[in-house]
């Protein structure tokens, strides 16, 4: 979330079927054109988010591992990882990123 402007939300809701973390800030959100191939190898969307944001601090790579890294880590525990643009309650376009993680327990019957 290092695209953020001032904030970013880290939230974590339990219920016995399910556990979700969602981390969301309030930057320019994930490029469309790149939405559905994130957590993809080699898949960056570090030049076309620098151009929206004018003011860049700290380090960041650049070549388009890290989501991909993570997302195989979290897979092995059995999460299913979804990214989309948007905070909840706001308009979807340039609203910040949205990143969720969802482990589901097993469902009644299984």
């Amino acid at each position: 979330m290092q695209f953020a402007t001032t904030r970013v939300d880290v939230t974590l809701q339990c219920d016995p079927s399910a556990l979700v973390l969602t981390v969301a800030d309030d930057g320019p959100g994930f490029p469309v054109s790149l939405l559905e191939r994130l957590g993809e190898p080699y898949v960056s969307d570090r030049d076309e988010r620098l151009e929206q944001v004018p003011v860049r601090v700290g380090g960041g790579g650049t070549m388009g591992l890290g989501l991909f890294i993570a997302q195989i880590l979290l897979e092995r525990t059995g999460a299913i990882v979804s990214y989309a643009n948007g905070r909840p309650g706001s308009t979807p376009v340039g609203a910040g990123a949205l990143v969720t993680v969802n482990w589901s327990g097993p469902q009644p019957g299984e």
